[in-house]
């Protein structure tokens, strides 16, 4: 296993993936912080709010383009084969590459929260949160590209895939409340009371996203209601599912 996670973190300094990132990351926080000061009002605040959201989008595209190609280049020079070769399970090496990917993760997310105080200073009891939520949220995304690159076989299809899933999944929270503020419209036609509990159950079956990372805990700290434990909660569960779901198909395939 150890082997195997300095062979992906090799990887991704020989892709040079940490350079990339890490420049996007500061162009993030000095674009967050020229937004900012544009701004009237709330200068800091601004800042930090875009500075924010582009680091989270930067960090999530960059891991689902790392995973995605890294396991299609793994498959093309017969990697997967070598090591599947090995006494190892399955499932073994699922969770193995998981780790690894998941150390990645875990070093950027930390970049990421070195960088952006760049763009202004955030709040240092909120700016803990957020990098708490931030490696989160980047674990459960490695489980996202993961699922994706092993299920689809190809590094195309796999990125839009498990981007499409993560833009949906930020994007949860927004369409129940939509529907919950034109419920009643929604009930005056068939299609509108189909389409209302329609949103309802994809917000029960979507992670919510959106309540992670959240720039207003960067600007005023921690909040009254701390939503932790459904942060927690749902970064657990979701991808233990979509690890248990990567096991069981990758177990069908042969090679």
């Amino acid at each position: 296993m150890v082997t195997t996670f300095r062979y992906i973190v090799l990887t991704a300094v020989r892709d040079r993936l940490l350079i990339g990132v890490a420049v996007a990351l500061v162009l993030a926080a000095l674009l967050g912080a020229f937004l900012g000061d544009a701004t009237a009002l709330e200068q800091r605040q601004m800042s930090l709010a875009y500075a924010g959201f582009m680091t989270r989008l930067i960090l999530a595209m960059g891991l689902i383009l790392f995973v995605c190609f890294h396991v299609q280049r793994s498959y093309d020079n017969r990697e997967i084969d070598l090591m599947l070769s090995r006494p190892i399970s399955r499932a073994q090496f699922v969770l193995i590459y998981w780790l690894g990917f998941s150390g990645v993760a875990v070093l950027l997310s930390l970049l990421a929260t070195v960088v952006l105080p760049l763009a202004a200073l955030p709040q240092g009891a909120g700016l803990l949160l957020w990098m708490i939520s931030l490696i989160l949220e980047s674990l459960l995304v490695i489980a996202i590209s993961l699922f994706f690159a092993l299920t689809l076989k190809s590094a195309v299809a796999s990125v839009m895939a498990s981007f499409g899933f993560y833009l949906l999944a930020r994007m949860t929270g927004l369409l129940v409340n939509i529907a919950e503020a034109d419920w009643s419209v929604l009930q005056e036609t068939t299609l509108g009371i189909f389409v209302g509990y329609a949103v309802y159950v994809f917000g029960f079956v979507m992670p919510r996203l959106d309540l992670f990372g959240q720039t207003w805990w960067l600007n005023y700290g921690m909040p009254a209601e701390l939503p932790a434990g459904l942060i927690v909660a749902q970064a657990a569960i979701y991808t233990g599912l979509l690890l248990a779901a990567t096991i069981f198909d990758f177990r069908r395939r042969r090679f």
